[in-house]
């Protein structure tokens, strides 16, 4: 290697890696770090590079290496992007504490902000998502993802007034932002309001027809409002998108069920089983039905099947099984 080329491997790294071409993009990085090994933005590129292959593990060690090289100006990018790759293995307590040791370095670090909030929510800790996402806010960062991500920390708050809020600023800022109506008609249809709800998924269905939450959402607004025909409907079209979703086989049975349609509501929990065969709640639910129309000895049958998958107590069970054999005589 000539001595001056290291800067021009780094160059041609960068370039490739605008380019999408990573195989090369982290040969040139790599010979470049043999020629400057202390060069931190070298290990944070690699990393960025496996993170966007989805090579979490490889990601962490090069964002790991920056941070071990000395005078590395930028280290709070280092930590974020730690956060970040932490956050896609699940890992949300670590991926929090990156996004404070970022924090410590730059305290007006709008991505770290952002990432922790994302973090917490995912953790279940809505209150201090909200916190973060407004301090994203605070410091003038103002888009469409952060006002939905603020919304639903609002709405898994129960805040359902103001998760509706955010969604509208959300979709000030895009106005195609599918998922922002699909969770404002979902937060309507928390209120009661399944006019509202209605009308935010059929709008979500106008911008992105084979959105399947949107449509279960439909279904469900419709069996909320006793519409048990169109609720039908709107479950047909679920499986279509979705034939594994075994919710909306369950809630298609029920709206059978609702409208008499026993037969038809068993042959729902039937491929509801057949996609989960380890659930007990199903063998409950097709015995139940199996007793409403008097198939007392295929209910006990279904009850029986439950027992090896029932972790803990098995009283219901137990119950429903002595109300079949006493109405069985």
């Amino acid at each position: 290697y000539h001595p001056n080329s290291a800067g021009v491997y780094y160059n041609l790294g960068l370039l490739f890696t605008y380019q999408k071409n990573f195989t090369q993009a982290i040969e040139a990085i790599e010979t470049h770090l043999k020629l400057a090994p202390e060069n931190p933005e070298a290990y944070n590129n690699l990393g960025l590079i496996h993170t966007y292959l989805n090579q979490w593990p490889q990601a962490m060690r090069y964002y790991e290496k920056a941070l071990t090289c000395e005078n590395y100006k930028s280290a709070e990018v280092a930590y974020n992007n730690l956060a970040f790759t932490c956050h896609c293995l699940k890992d949300y307590e670590s991926s929090i504490f990156y996004c404070q040791q970022a924090l410590k370095l730059n305290p007006s670090y709008v991505s770290a902000y952002f990432n922790m909030g994302n973090a917490f929510y995912e953790k279940g800790e809505s209150k201090q998502a909200i916190c973060a996402y407004h301090r994203v806010l605070e410091l003038g960062c103002d888009n469409e993802r952060i006002r939905y991500n603020l919304g639903l920390a609002y709405h898994h708050c129960g805040e359902f007034d103001l998760a509706i809020e955010q969604y509208r600023k959300a979709l000030e800022w895009k106005l195609d932002y599918y998922q922002a109506y699909n969770a404002m008609g979902f937060a309507y249809q928390n209120l009661g309001n399944y006019e509202e709800a209605t009308l935010c998924y059929r709008q979500t269905l106008s911008i992105c027809p084979l959105y399947a939450k949107a449509v279960y959402n439909l279904a469900l607004t419709f069996t909320e409002k006793e519409n048990y025909r169109e609720a039908l409907k709107w479950y047909q079209r679920t499986i279509e998108l979705e034939e594994d979703n075994i919710e909306a086989y369950i809630n298609m049975g029920f709206t059978h069920d609702n409208l008499g349609n026993v037969s038809k509501s068993i042959e729902c929990y039937q491929k509801a089983l057949g996609k989960n065969p380890n659930n007990p709640s199903l063998y409950i639910i097709l015995g139940l039905a199996y007793s409403r129309i008097k198939q007392l000895k295929k209910a006990l049958k279904t009850y029986y099947k439950a027992f090896p998958y029932i972790q803990g107590d098995k009283g219901e069970i137990y119950y429903l099984i002595g109300l079949a054999y006493v109405s069985n005589g």
